[in-house]
């Protein structure tokens, strides 16, 4: 599936009643699709049916919404996209929960084995030390007691403790004790009461993630939750402004968009968003208005004119109208046209890696030595979200330009950005 991205359409150089039509559509569409998550939540979690007999969840939103049958479908694919991301998402926390948990046990285990150990070493500093006082004290009662992976040892001289790049050595047996070990021990007891502690905060997390089906929280639950942010100290007009800020924000995240699926049989591949290559004229049939806009697409125009242009291709295009503010962005996603791609990775590669703050690339021959290497720089510190990913789009560009010049393939490394690393 290939998503291109229109450049931008001002709202400027819009009529006002085509501007007005397309932000009660974006806001009508994710009522419907915000009211579908809400009914099949709810029928999930009690096992209560919001529909009459014999109705199909299609007839519902038609009738109470008053939607034709391309919005209707599309209403109900965001709503099931939505539902089936969110327990997806849920899975996968569920996963990193386990995860967690797994770690921070077996890193008790480790500390667990190391306090027991200096226990045991501590014992025998109070054995040393009546040892001492004694005449004929036994030559066993004399030894510190050490245990395997321990950091510390007993010298002829006194004591130390010996670590990667230094050793630190106490001259008597009372420094050893009081200034390292007893110390030491009850860091040992405190980290062990800590992990513990969150260990059994992870596993109540982790019951009710088992037991209780996700919600959704359309516009962010950190946006939700500073609605209730208290502004002491401030006249109630700046408090009652500070918080119609906070409400047009939150409102702009949860209508923000809408996206109508396409159809495979219509002339233009769907049958609400109607796009003319030639004069490169997009009319967007709404159901108070039809809107009239001059769209080009960057990157990926010549992919969305072939699929047009050649009717034996049939293709349904799915198009999604995004407000972001002062403009419009018109999305339209695609299966593009078979291209031939460079799967040969006999005479070599291009490898990359992502990094903060570069991307790092290697080229390699048929035998994977290398022949040469760089780094195209991401500075991206105090830049905005649209700054950054230009500055990230032209590093991506460049990269594969790398690739174009030797004819290689580009070879990447996969990561799950989901899961953290428990450890």
């Amino acid at each position: 599936m290939l998503t291109i991205f229109s450049n931008r359409i001002y709202k400027t150089t819009l009529p006002v009643v085509e501007v007005f039509a397309i932000g009660q559509e974006i806001l009508a569409f994710n009522s419907a699709k915000h009211h579908l998550v809400n009914r099949i939540t709810a029928r999930e979690r009690t096992g209560t049916d919001f529909l009459r007999d014999g109705q199909s969840l299609h007839m519902y939103t038609k009738g109470t919404f008053g939607y034709n049958d391309y919005f209707a479908n599309s209403i109900i694919n965001a709503a099931n996209a939505a539902i089936d991301s969110s327990r997806e998402l849920h899975q996968l926390n569920i996963r990193s929960l386990k995860n967690q948990i797994t770690a921070r046990e077996k890193k008790l285990k480790k500390l667990r084995r190391h306090l027991s150990g200096k226990l045991a070493m501590l014992q025998s500093c109070i054995r040393i030390s009546k040892a001492t006082k004694q005449d004929r004290p036994r030559k066993k009662d004399l030894k510190l007691k050490t245990y395997r992976g321990c950091q510390e040892k007993q010298l002829t001289y006194g004591y130390a403790t010996c670590y990667r790049s230094y050793c630190r050595i106490y001259n008597n047996l009372y420094d050893f004790e009081h200034t390292y070990l007893r110390p030491g021990i009850k860091n040992l007891k405190n980290r062990i009461s800590m992990i513990t502690h969150s260990v059994n905060l992870l596993r109540d997390k982790l019951a009710r993630f088992e037991t209780q089906l996700p919600g959704i929280t359309f516009g962010t639950k950190k946006l939700f939750r500073a609605q209730f942010t208290k502004y002491t100290g401030l006249c109630p007009g700046v408090r009652q402004r500070r918080h119609g800020l906070w409400l047009n924000k939150w409102r702009y995240l949860r209508n923000k968009s809408f996206k109508i699926v396409g159809r495979g049989d219509g002339r233009y591949g769907n049958f609400v968003f109607k796009y003319d290559t030639g004069s490169r004229e997009l009319k967007v049939h709404l159901p108070q208005k039809t809107v009239t806009v001059n769209i080009v697409f960057p990157y990926g125009q010549h992919f969305l004119d072939e699929v047009l242009e050649d009717r034996t291709l049939k293709r349904p295009l799915t198009w999604e109208a995004e407000d972001r503010g002062d403009y419009y962005i018109f999305k339209v996603m695609f299966e593009p046209p078979p291209v031939d791609r460079n799967y040969y990775t006999g005479n070599g590669v291009v490898s990359y890696d992502t990094n903060y703050d570069h991307l790092a690339w290697t080229e390699l021959d048929g035998s994977g030595k290398l022949l040469r290497h760089g780094r195209i720089p991401l500075y991206v510190d105090g830049k905005t979200t649209g700054q950054t990913a230009k500055i990230i789009e032209a590093a991506a560009i460049g990269l594969v330009g790398i690739a174009w010049e030797v004819k290689k393939p580009l070879v990447g490394e996969k990561l799950d950005p989901v899961i953290p690393n428990p450890a």
